[in-house]
C-alpha cells in the first residue's frame, strides 16, 4: 500500500553541492568555457526538475497518511466494543470492593458461574486464537511459542471470562446503592466469620450472612456497630433495596 511506503531520500541537495563544486573547479582550472557552462547549466535543470518530482512524491505520501489515518478510524462499534470493555472492568472493580450485597438469585447465580466461566473462556480463547491481528501483537511481545500459546492466551481468557462473570453482580450492587429504597431492621443470621489480611486495603474481615433464604459474603468494614455479632447470631441489617438485591450499609446484633 502506498500509505506504507517511506517517502523518497532526497539527493538534490548533494547533487547541487557537486555541480557547485565542479564549476568553480573548473573556473580555477581556466576550463569553464561555454560549453563546460552549457553541460552545468542542462545538468542543474535535471536536478531542480528532479527536485520538483520529489517534492511531489512526498506530498503524495503525506496525502496517503492521511488517508491511512481516516480509514484507520475507529467505528461505532470499535467504540461500542471500548464502551462495553470498560463496563465490564467497572463491574468487576466494583464488585471486589462493594462487599455487602445480597444478589437476588445469588446461589443459582453462584452454581451457574462455573459453567459460564468455562464456556466463555472456550469462546475467548477461540477468538484469541483465531484473531490474525491479536496473534501478531502477542507474537511481538511474547516470542516464545510454548509461552504464548500455553499461557498467555488461555490466562487473558480467563481474566476475561471471570470480569464478564462477576460484572453484572457489581453493577446491581451500585445500582442499588445508589437508586434503591431504604429499609431497616431486616433481620439476618451470621453464619460464619472470615478473618482477612491486616494489610488488606478492601476488607479485613468479612462475614458469611443468611437473609430472607439467600446467602453472601458481606465485609463487616464499617458496617458493622455496636458489638461485633459472632456465628450464629441474629443480626439487624439496613440498607437499600431494588429488585436485583439487597445492599447492605449497616449491621447490628439484635
Amino acid at each position: 500500500m502506498a500509505a506504507d511506503r517511506d517517502p523518497p531520500a532526497s539527493t538534490v541537495h548533494a547533487e547541487l553541492t557537486a555541480l557547485v563544486e565542479e564549476m568553480q573547479r573548473l573556473e580555477r582550472e581556466g576550463r569553464l568555457d561555454e560549453a563546460a557552462r552549457e553541460r552545468l547549466q542542462a545538468r542543474s535543470d535535471a536536478i531542480l526538475r528532479r527536485s520538483e518530482e520529489e517534492t511531489e512524491a512526498i506530498l503524495a505520501h503525506a496525502r496517503d497518511q492521511m488517508r491511512s489515518l481516516e480509514a484507520g478510524s475507529m467505528s461505532w462499534w470499535q467504540w461500542a466494543f471500548v464502551a462495553l470493555f470498560i463496563g465490564v472492568v467497572v463491574g468487576a472493580v466494583a464488585h471486589v470492593q462493594e462487599g455487602g450485597f445480597f444478589f437476588v438469585r445469588a446461589d443459582a447465580y453462584r452454581a451457574a458461574m462455573p459453567w459460564m466461566f468455562g464456556l466463555l473462556t472456550l469462546a475467548f480463547g477461540t477468538l484469541l486464537l483465531v484473531s490474525e491481528r491479536w496473534t501478531n501483537a502477542a507474537r511481538a511481545t511474547w516470542r516464545n511459542p510454548v509461552l504464548r500459546w500455553g499461557f498467555f492466551f488461555p490466562a487473558t481468557a480467563m481474566v476475561i471470562s471471570l470480569a464478564l462473570v462477576v460484572s453484572p453482580l457489581g453493577w446491581a450492587a451500585m445500582f442499588t446503592r445508589a437508586l434503591g429504597d431504604g429499609v431497616h431492621a431486616r433481620e439476618g443470621r451470621l453464619l460464619s466469620l472470615h478473618d482477612g489480611s491486616s494489610s488488606s486495603k478492601i476488607c479485613r474481615q468479612k462475614g458469611e450472612f443468611l437473609h430472607a433464604g439467600q446467602t453472601a459474603n458481606l465485609c463487616l468494614d464499617g458496617r458493622v456497630t455496636g458489638a461485633l455479632p459472632k456465628p450464629g447470631d441474629t443480626v439487624l441489617l439496613d440498607g437499600w433495596q431494588t429488585a436485583l438485591g439487597f445492599y447492605v450499609g449497616r449491621i447490628a446484633r439484635r
